[in-house]
Protein backbone atom coordinates (compact mmCIF):
# COMPACT_ATOMS: atom_id res chain seq x y z
CA UNK A 1 0.00 0.00 0.00
CA UNK A 2 1.34 3.39 -0.59
CA UNK A 3 0.35 5.48 2.04
CA UNK A 4 2.02 3.24 4.16
CA UNK A 5 4.89 1.86 2.97
CA UNK A 6 6.78 0.51 6.09
CA UNK A 7 3.74 -0.06 8.33
CA UNK A 8 3.18 -3.37 9.63
CA UNK A 9 0.09 -5.17 7.88
CA UNK A 10 -1.77 -5.21 11.10
CA UNK A 11 -1.46 -1.21 11.75
CA UNK A 12 -2.55 -0.52 8.30
CA UNK A 13 -5.52 -2.68 8.27
CA UNK A 14 -6.53 -1.64 11.70
CA UNK A 15 -6.18 2.01 10.39
CA UNK A 16 -7.93 1.46 7.37
CA UNK A 17 -10.79 -0.07 9.19
CA UNK A 18 -10.70 2.93 11.83
CA UNK A 19 -10.97 5.47 8.70
CA UNK A 20 -14.01 3.56 7.17
CA UNK A 21 -15.76 2.49 10.60
CA UNK A 22 -15.52 6.50 11.04
CA UNK A 23 -17.36 7.39 7.35
CA UNK A 24 -20.05 4.90 7.88
CA UNK A 25 -20.80 6.34 11.33
CA UNK A 26 -21.05 9.47 9.54
CA UNK A 27 -23.30 8.48 7.56
CA UNK A 28 -25.62 6.65 9.57
CA UNK A 29 -25.70 9.70 11.50
CA UNK A 30 -27.43 11.93 8.64
CA UNK A 31 -29.66 9.39 7.96
CA UNK A 32 -30.84 8.76 11.55
CA UNK A 33 -31.17 12.78 11.72
CA UNK A 34 -33.02 12.63 8.01
CA UNK A 35 -35.38 10.02 9.24
CA UNK A 36 -36.51 12.27 12.35
CA UNK A 37 -36.79 15.35 9.99
CA UNK A 38 -39.26 13.11 8.09
CA UNK A 39 -40.90 11.49 10.90
CA UNK A 40 -42.02 14.62 12.68
CA UNK A 41 -43.05 16.06 9.63
CA UNK A 42 -45.32 13.82 8.89
CA UNK A 43 -46.48 14.12 12.08
CA UNK A 44 -46.71 17.86 11.73
CA UNK A 45 -48.64 17.19 8.28
CA UNK A 46 -51.04 15.77 9.80
CA UNK A 47 -51.70 16.48 12.89
CA UNK A 48 -55.14 17.45 12.64
CA UNK A 49 -55.86 14.10 10.83
CA UNK A 50 -54.48 11.45 13.02
CA UNK A 51 -56.29 9.09 10.97
CA UNK A 52 -53.51 9.52 8.56
CA UNK A 53 -51.30 8.29 10.47
CA UNK A 54 -52.86 4.82 12.05
CA UNK A 55 -53.29 3.90 7.96
CA UNK A 56 -49.11 3.92 8.05
CA UNK A 57 -49.61 1.45 11.14
CA UNK A 58 -48.96 4.60 13.73
CA UNK A 59 -50.99 5.70 16.94
CA UNK A 60 -51.34 9.22 18.49
CA UNK A 61 -48.88 10.63 20.32
CA UNK A 62 -49.06 8.69 23.71
CA UNK A 63 -47.85 11.11 26.51
CA UNK A 64 -45.16 9.88 28.72
CA UNK A 65 -44.88 7.90 31.52
CA UNK A 66 -42.78 8.59 34.65
CA UNK A 67 -39.92 6.04 35.52
CA UNK A 68 -38.80 4.88 38.90
CA UNK A 69 -35.33 5.96 39.54
CA UNK A 70 -32.94 3.45 39.98
CA UNK A 71 -31.18 2.16 43.10
CA UNK A 72 -27.37 2.82 43.69
CA UNK A 73 -25.12 0.94 41.78
CA UNK A 74 -23.59 -2.04 44.65
CA UNK A 75 -19.80 -3.41 44.86
CA UNK A 76 -18.15 -0.83 42.31
CA UNK A 77 -14.18 -1.20 42.49
CA UNK A 78 -11.63 0.38 40.76
CA UNK A 79 -9.98 -2.37 38.89
CA UNK A 80 -7.08 -0.10 36.74
CA UNK A 81 -5.94 2.95 37.04
CA UNK A 82 -3.00 4.97 34.98
CA UNK A 83 -1.95 8.64 34.77
CA UNK A 84 -4.91 10.08 32.89
CA UNK A 85 -7.48 6.97 32.89
CA UNK A 86 -9.72 4.38 35.38
CA UNK A 87 -11.23 1.57 34.56
CA UNK A 88 -14.16 0.71 37.04
CA UNK A 89 -16.42 -2.32 37.32
CA UNK A 90 -19.63 -2.42 39.68
CA UNK A 91 -23.07 -4.41 39.65
CA UNK A 92 -26.54 -3.08 38.84
CA UNK A 93 -28.73 -1.73 41.50
CA UNK A 94 -31.23 -4.45 43.08
CA UNK A 95 -33.97 -1.98 44.35
CA UNK A 96 -35.44 0.54 42.00
CA UNK A 97 -36.16 1.11 38.02
CA UNK A 98 -33.89 -0.67 35.82
CA UNK A 99 -31.18 1.77 33.98
CA UNK A 100 -30.70 3.34 30.82
CA UNK A 101 -27.18 4.17 31.39
CA UNK A 102 -24.65 4.81 33.92
CA UNK A 103 -23.47 8.46 33.90
CA UNK A 104 -20.05 8.51 35.30
CA UNK A 105 -18.16 12.09 36.95
CA UNK A 106 -15.12 13.08 38.21
CA UNK A 107 -13.73 16.03 39.72
CA UNK A 108 -10.80 17.24 41.39
CA UNK A 109 -9.99 18.16 44.83
CA UNK A 110 -13.36 20.61 45.57
CA UNK A 111 -13.94 21.48 42.13
CA UNK A 112 -17.20 21.21 39.83
CA UNK A 113 -18.28 17.71 39.24
CA UNK A 114 -17.69 17.10 35.47
CA UNK A 115 -19.29 13.87 33.59
CA UNK A 116 -16.49 12.10 31.69
CA UNK A 117 -19.07 9.83 29.68
CA UNK A 118 -22.23 7.68 29.89
CA UNK A 119 -21.87 3.42 29.74
CA UNK A 120 -24.92 1.09 29.14
CA UNK A 121 -23.70 -1.40 31.06
CA UNK A 122 -22.16 -2.27 34.61
CA UNK A 123 -19.18 -3.75 33.70
CA UNK A 124 -17.66 -1.41 31.22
Amino acid sequence: MARFPKAEPDVVAETTFREQHAIKDEVLEDLVDSTKADLKYAEFAVKHRPEKLSQLGWARRRSGTALEAPGEVRNIKLVGEGDSWVVLRWESPSDGGKPAFYKIHRRSDEGEWDEVGPRRTPNS
